[in-house]
């Protein structure tokens, strides 16, 4: 049976740690928690997907209600990717193509700016130029410092105060970032869209470096044990050429691979289980750390089966996957249980009536509330696929850009989108 181990007991504080990443035993952990990550800033949202494990499921509760402040604007760049919360519930937004640092500098290119949790900025620093973007989230360290990853090969280390510590732009060439994770000691995993996935330490020394000709690398999740990280290569198409995943330990060696599914947009549970989907198929797939299929689920709704994951893989509370599929004529909000089973779907054509498959990422709190916004509605359903409330935060009829989402230990959603030249960030509560 799988054990949730207790750790240590200190005056006044209990510590759990939890060891359920065993392939070999039938069991499941009880209940879906943040594993202990001893060089992630211990904070609402230190990372992209709010942990290693990218499950995009929040520690608090989100808001009953959908009251709305608007707390920062600025006519400059735009978000190619989510902010991240620090421990005092700031903010750190990443602006790409940014014109801030225009006049002083004399270019634009990506900026990160942390802002109190008011939205009043505190610091901005320029960490890449000649219009550099931000593809993925950036990484807040246990010691408050961000890792960041642009398009033009730069990886960066931006100290508390905002200024860098290092930089470089030579290590591995441009092409957009397709990842960014740390494992528990420190060390760096970096893939980007030109071959190479690569592994830096905590002073930005290079580890290894894998090189795939041809390939694009997408890095995913590492498992809940810190020694295995999920990545994968796509041919030249990425829509049309199957994935090969990889799973890889920290040193940078192959331990298996498989074309069963892919690593891309998935989710390690706290049994060391891989969500992800097989576009093969179109089938949710659930794997253990040896790759061997534990489910996988076709999902058919009124007799038609839904295909095309087009946003994130959430785990919830209870380790139920949460994803969003379509069919030609509608949108569905799935949520399966530990075991495949459909538990609910929720047509998202009742929210926002347009056939558009375009969503923001979602993310699920401890309730197993789900908060995510399609075409500028944002809503909430419940753990049972019921609608909370909805806002239509922007008109979709004026296009359609990203926008992020994430929420603070007041349990406040902090929603950041990029609308008619303006980076706008917003507090929902």
């Amino acid at each position: 049976m799988r054990k949730l181990g207790l750790g240590v007991v200190l005056p006044g504080l209990l510590i759990f740690s939890i060891s359920c990443d065993n392939p070999t035993e039938p069991d499941h952990c009880l209940l879906e928690s943040r594993i202990n990550w001893p060089s992630l800033c211990n904070s609402p949202w230190p990372i992209w997907g709010g942990d290693p494990q990218h499950t995009f499921r929040s520690p608090y509760s989100g808001p009953a209600k959908c009251d709305t402040t608007l707390i920062y604007r600025n006519a400059s760049g735009y978000f190619n990717t989510g902010p991240l919360i620090g421990p005092d519930d700031d903010i750190y937004i990443f602006s790409s193509c940014d014109e801030t640092f225009l006049g002083t500098a004399g270019y634009k290119g990506a900026v990160v700016k942390k802002l109190t949790a008011d939205g009043k900025v505190v610091w901005q620093t320029l960490v890449s130029t000649e219009a550099a973007t931000v593809f993925i989230e950036p990484v807040l360290t246990s010691q408050n410092k961000l890792i960041i990853a642009c398009d033009d090969g730069t990886l960066a280390k931006v100290l508390a105060d905002g200024t860098i510590e290092y930089h470089f732009s030579d290590q591995a060439g441009p092409g957009a970032s397709w990842g960014l994770n740390l494992d528990k000691i420190g060390n760096i995993y970096f893939s980007i869209d030109n071959d190479q996935i690569a592994s830096f330490d905590s002073d930005g020394n290079l580890r290894w470096q894998k090189n795939k000709p041809g390939m694009s690398w997408h890095l995913g999740p590492i498992s809940p044990s810190g020694n295995l990280i999920y990545t994968g290569f796509f041919g030249e198409n990425h829509f049309t050429d199957p994935e090969t995943l990889l799973v890889i330990n920290t040193s940078g060696e192959t331990v298996l691979s498989s074309t069963i599914a892919s690593c891309y947009l998935s989710s390690v549970n706290n049994d060391g289980e891989l969500i992800t989907y097989s576009p093969a198929d179109s089938s949710i797939v659930c794997l253990n750390s040896i790759s061997k299929v534990v489910w996988k689920k076709q999902v058919v709704v009124n007799g038609i089966l839904l295909y095309d994951i087009f946003n994130n893989i959430a785990i919830g509370p209870n380790g139920e996957t949460i994803v969003f599929l379509h069919t030609l004529n509608d949108f569905y909000a799935v949520s399966l249980d530990r075991d495949g089973e459909i538990n609910w779907s929720s047509p998202l054509t009742d929210i926002e009536p347009s056939k558009s498959t375009w969503t923001s990422c979602s993310i699920v709190d401890k309730d197993g509330n789900l908060y995510c916004s399609k075409r500028g509605t944002l809503f909430s359903l419940d753990n049972s696929g019921n609608i909370r409330w909805t806002i239509q935060m922007w008109d979709p009829s004026t296009g359609t850009f990203d926008d992020w989402l994430t929420i603070n230990s007041q349990g406040e959603i902090i929603y950041c989108v990029s609308r008619l030249y303006n980076n706008l960030v917003y507090k929902i509560y």
